[in-house]
């Protein structure tokens, strides 16, 4: 549950650090910190010892800690986006190039 509560942090850090009306003015080093924020989410989420083993050694989303480990991991997956999106909106206002896929479609 601690990497919900760092992941939350990190989203507060950046978004006190960035002047969201001037992207194109964004330094390269704010830049970099907002890409690897993303980087450290899924890690968070996808890595040895990280949300989805959480859940797995709580005995899965039908228990009281697999849930919370799974809200966790929710609000790190929301994290991870923003900064995403942030980072794409960046490199788009300083005239880089930016593709977005389409990813996966959802199953209802």
């Amino acid at each position: 549950m601690s990497l919900s509560i760092r992941t939350s942090s990190i989203l507060f850090l950046i978004s006190a650090q960035i002047d969201t009306s001037n992207l194109a003015g964004v330094a390269a080093s704010d830049l970099a910190i907002i890409a690897k924020a993303a980087q450290v989410s899924e890690d968070a989420e996808t890595g040895t010892g990280g949300f989805n083993d959480a859940i797995t050694a709580a005995g899965g989303t039908q228990t009281t800690a697999g849930t919370a480990f799974q809200n966790g991991k929710i609000k790190n997956k929301v994290l991870k986006l923003q900064t995403d999106v942030l980072r794409l909106q960046i490199e788009q206002a300083q005239g880089k190039s930016v593709w977005i896929s389409q990813g996966p479609k959802l199953q209802h």
